[in-house]
């Protein structure tokens, strides 16, 4: 596999680096992608020089790194160490340099078990990172399950969630497993009933997403009320990946989180894949979601 894509996993000696080698390992084979560990240590603000830090981190990360590989055996792991005051941004340069599809991070240890919350690494990451972001849920590496098979998306017919929704089906298909449709209607201004109109409108941006994904990929939609954030998370306890858009706005090919997906993100019962923004035009008249072996490879 020596020439196929990446997936970045971000290792350190906590817990929530487990969950990260379990989910990374999962998404291999969905991603025809092979895992690459890295280790970052930070120098402690100035306490050793830079020789003296160096050789410490080759020493401190062999043992660290020879524990991550074996748990991916036999995916063939590759492995780099790297001395850098920031976590996230080693991450960020590495995946640039070695052109990886996803970057895979664990939860805080601050959230409940089996709940998806950013920790500091994954903050920063969300804010611009080059590629796919992938969050395991605190715990993961405990309850994993032995493939992913149920995969959901989070479908709003703007242009983000077109790409979206193209690798989730991508993802899906890959595995064998089954695609399901997310879309939220938000109540009407009479508590407890949403519009009606609005309730058809929505129906009908689930009815056209589900029409464009191919017929070899098992798909089906639901249509959820409520709050958008609480909804989606709520339902994501049934799947066992979560892929959500970025933002409509910012640098391409990064992944940049919005308002609703920052509250699926805190709230879900599932991994969460964010997928980076894709180029101008919207794939809605492309024709059905097709998939590849890399996030967003349809946007280039």
């Amino acid at each position: 596999m020596s020439g196929a894509a990446r997936i970045l996993i971000g290792v350190d000696p906590s817990d929530e680096c487990d969950d990260a080698i379990a989910l990374g390992g999962l998404l291999c084979e969905p991603l025809e992608a092979r895992p690459r560990l890295l280790l970052a240590h930070v120098s402690g603000q100035g306490l050793l020089d830079r020789v003296d830090f160096e050789h410490l981190v080759t020493a401190g990360a062999e043992r660290r790194l020879h524990i991550a590989r074996t748990r991916l055996r036999p995916l063939d792991a590759e492995t780099v160490a790297v001395a850098s005051d920031s976590p996230a941004e080693a991450l960020d340069h590495d995946a640039r340099d070695c052109g990886a599809s996803t970057i895979v991070v664990g939860s805080s240890r601050r959230t409940g078990r089996g709940r998806v919350t950013p920790g500091g690494v994954g903050e920063s990451l969300l804010h611009a990172a080059p590629c796919a972001i992938a969050i395991a849920p605190r715990g993961f590496a405990r309850r994993e399950p032995n493939r992913v098979r149920r995969v959901a998306a989070a479908f709003d017919g703007s242009e983000e969630s077109w790409r979206a929704l193209d690798a989730a089906a991508r993802l899906a298909a890959h595995a064998g497993g089954s695609l399901t449709v997310l879309t939220v209607l938000e109540r009407g201004t009479s508590p407890g009933r949403p519009d009606v109109s609005e309730r058809d409108r929505r129906r009908d941006t689930l009815d056209i997403a589900l029409e464009r994904i191919a017929p070899e990929c098992r798909a089906e939609g639901r249509l959820l009320e409520g709050e958008p954030g609480p909804a989606i998370a709520a339902a994501s306890a049934d799947s066992d990946l979560l892929v959500l858009g970025s933002r409509g706005y910012g640098p391409l090919r990064r992944a940049l989180l919005g308002g609703v997906s920052a509250k699926v993100l805190r709230a879900a019962r599932c991994p969460v894949l964010i997928h980076p923004r894709g180029e101008a035009g919207s794939p809605a008249g492309s024709g059905r979601a097709g998939w590849s072996s890399v996030p967003g490879e349809r946007a280039a």
